[in-house]
């Protein structure tokens, strides 16, 4: 019985000191937080700003490539249909020519 009280009484004795390690490191971390100037915000650096607006050039200049590429395409597809619409429209009147012909006999 002794050795449960004396191992509790341990237990005790270790989880106080935990407690007090914690409770010791919040006062400290709060004592900082309260001591330390308010944070500004940091102002960006010129080479900072610089690298930005090259990325923001390079966005610019592949937005353009790829809006000149859809443009393209679509023109291209457009150029295409017209094809196949005046092949088509071709093809009946050539058949409807030549059945006529065939007919007037």
């Amino acid at each position: 019985m002794f050795e449960l009280i004396v191992g509790f009484a341990m237990i005790g004795w270790i989880v106080k000191g935990i407690v007090r390690i914690i409770t010791e490191a919040d006062i400290r971390k709060q004592q900082f937080r309260f001591n330390s100037p308010p944070q500004t915000a940091v102002a960006p650096s010129s080479s900072e700003i610089q690298q930005l607006r090259a990325e923001i050039v390079q966005l610019r200049e592949t937005t353009t490539q790829h809006a000149m590429s859809l443009q393209h395409a679509v023109e291209r597809l457009d150029r295409r249909v017209e094809f196949l619409e005046r092949k088509s429209i071709d093809g009946v009147d050539t058949r409807h020519q030549s059945t006529q012909q065939v007919v007037g006999r």
